[in-house]
């Protein structure tokens, strides 16, 4: 497994990494305070979906088109020029593989439609209007049988997030909206 060595995790953060990767569950919810690092903590398991399996398709939401336009820029500067090809305008990144990795705002959350993804990541989700966002991606998970999503958020209110954190808190699967 080939991961970014200048991304250092912290304990917290590494315990969760092994445990998002060795686990075979659909949806995987992390709530954790400001600071924690839960940015951080996706990009590695992002570029560990990307960059170790042929054909990926990784979805990557933020709250706004600002934050999108941040983190493909941090994460094209942390990676070696030979293994990938950006696209800025479109905020994706191609790797030699073929994987794809394609950055998308909860502010417009009808670019999300379209191509199903093999991993989908959504970055502070408290702050996205998840009845907007939810139904717009979860639909791009289904076509591939083991699709996984990967949600995480300082809590904000009871919305969405919240909803999803307790449902997996009380072992409920993650069926309708």
């Amino acid at each position: 497994m080939i991961t970014i060595s200048s991304l250092k995790l912290h304990q917290g953060q590494s315990r969760i990494f092994r445990e998002m990767i060795e686990a075979d569950v659909k949806y995987n919810v992390i709530k954790a305070s400001r600071q924690f690092g839960k940015s951080i903590l996706f990009k590695q398991i992002l570029l560990n979906y990307a960059i170790n399996n042929k054909n990926y398709m990784v979805a990557y939401i933020t709250p706004s088109y600002k934050l999108s336009r941040i983190f493909h820029r941090e994460l094209i500067n942390l990676l070696p020029e030979q293994i990938f090809t950006s696209n800025k305008s479109e905020l994706n990144i191609t790797f030699a593989n073929n994987s794809i990795i394609r950055f998308y705002s909860g502010e417009s959350p009808n670019s999300m439609r379209g191509p199903s993804n093999d991993v989908v990541f959504i970055d502070e989700f408290s702050f996205m209007d998840g009845s907007e966002v939810w139904p717009a991606i979860k639909p791009t998970m289904n076509a591939k049988k083991n699709s996984k999503c990967f949600i995480a958020s300082t809590p904000f209110g009871k919305n969405m997030f919240y909803d999803l954190y307790q449902r997996g808190v009380s072992n409920v699967i993650v069926t309708g909206k």
